[in-house]
């Protein structure tokens, strides 16, 4: 494996569905003759995910991973055949170890649980499938980049080892881990600005995993779900001011108008304080000058770990006058949290952004859409 100079213009489209959540319409598999024609149509270009390419082949798949935010994009290809001769892996994929928890929800996805043979932490592993599969000993704990139980990966012999980023040469279990021959698989689904380019990253996985057919149809589907939804707020001109985040460390991280949460946001008939500002990333801002925005802004979302209104204010006594505070328009995404820490939001929310947005259009125009039922998000209780 290498880097190459690249500047692939094309994007990936990716296709993902989140069992628990939301049922879809029935996969069926094609037969073999017609396999390399399903893979090719399946392959067709997306206009939202700019971090990948994938190219069927006839035994298997070219993988490009492309970091094009850097100031001179790079791509990362990968090329995996049935019978892999020299830098190339065999495919499919069916040992994987996996180190975030997004990673688990597109393996759910695509419904190949019994592929992970080891995770970071099962804390925060909220598949029920998965959890099951570790506590009867199938699948292993290994920790942490930069505290990887190196011993148990190399027993468990994983033909993939799926991180949240590119290696630089300066993480030394990355490097340890190539080092022993073990190919990587960055999942960098974080890069993208839209929620639906995030979940197309599942394509990628899908595809290494020989379950495109699974994956692609039903991130079709929630490509058309989430558009749907988006339509319905055609013609409705209030948009909420929307508060994110909470105070750390002295510095409230808020969303450039270019961002993930500022485009959701947006998507769901809200808007941030910070709309017009260019960029992609957070904005580190003094908690003084989000404060009063925090004075006019019609809900709260994320704010922090809190789970009631009581402990936010006990812990954040000048924000009880928030007028979201005061009318219990503050919201976090615990509904599908488990005691010890495994949330649901953090493992499917990524491939399941139709209903992520499903949630904050409930939240930002219950007088429309009291109806929708929440999946990730509840009110702060008192």
């Amino acid at each position: 494996m290498k880097i190459k100079r690249n500047q692939l213009s094309e994007k990936g489209r990716i296709c993902n569905r989140w069992r628990d959540a939301w049922p879809l319409m029935l996969i069926f598999l094609l037969p073999a003759c017609q396999q390399a024609e399903q893979v090719a149509d399946l392959a067709a270009p997306s206009p939202t995910a700019q971090g990948f390419h994938l190219t069927p082949l006839a035994d298997g798949w070219d993988v490009d991973l492309i970091r094009f935010y850097l100031p001179e994009p790079d791509t990362l290809h990968l090329e995996f055949r049935q019978n892999p001769g020299p830098n190339q892996l065999s495919w499919p994929v069916e040992r994987v170890l996996t180190l975030s928890a997004t990673q688990v929800g597109m393996i759910a996805l695509a419904e190949r649980q019994d592929a992970i043979v080891a995770v970071d932490d099962k804390q925060y592993v909220y598949d029920s499938l998965l959890r099951e599969r570790i506590d009867l000993g199938e699948v292993a704990e290994v920790g942490y980049v930069g505290q990887l139980d190196m011993e148990t990966i190399v027993a468990l012999r994983p033909e993939l080892v799926l991180t949240s980023g590119f290696s630089d040469g300066s993480n030394q279990d990355l490097l340890r881990l190539e080092a022993l021959g073990i190919p990587l698989l960055p999942i960098a689904e974080w890069q993208e600005t839209h929620p639906l380019a995030r979940a197309d990253w599942a394509r990628v996985v899908g595809a290494v995993l020989g379950e495109s057919a699974v994956v692609d149809p039903a991130l079709a589907q929630i490509h058309a779900r989430y558009d749907s939804l988006v339509a319905l707020l055609h013609g409705v001109d209030v948009r909420p001011l929307v508060l994110t985040g909470s105070p750390f460390q002295g510095v409230w991280s808020s969303p450039a108008g270019e961002s993930f949460l500022a485009n959701l946001v947006k998507d769901a008939g809200g808007k941030t304080a910070w709309e017009s500002q260019p960029g992609t990333a957070s904005l580190a801002l003094d908690p003084e000058v989000v404060y009063l925005e925090g004075l006019r802004a019609d809900v709260w979302i994320n704010p922090g770990t809190v789970k009631t209104i009581a402990e936010l204010t006990g812990a954040m006594p000048r924000y009880a006058v928030f007028p979201a505070v005061k009318a219990g328009n503050v919201y976090n995404c615990y509904r599908l949290a488990r005691e010890d820490g495994a949330n649901a939001y953090w493992e499917s929310g990524a491939v399941r952004p139709d209903l992520v947005l499903q949630d904050f259009m409930a939240i930002f125009h219950p007088d429309l859409f009291s109806h929708f039922s929440m999946t990730y998000y509840e009110p702060l209780t008192p």
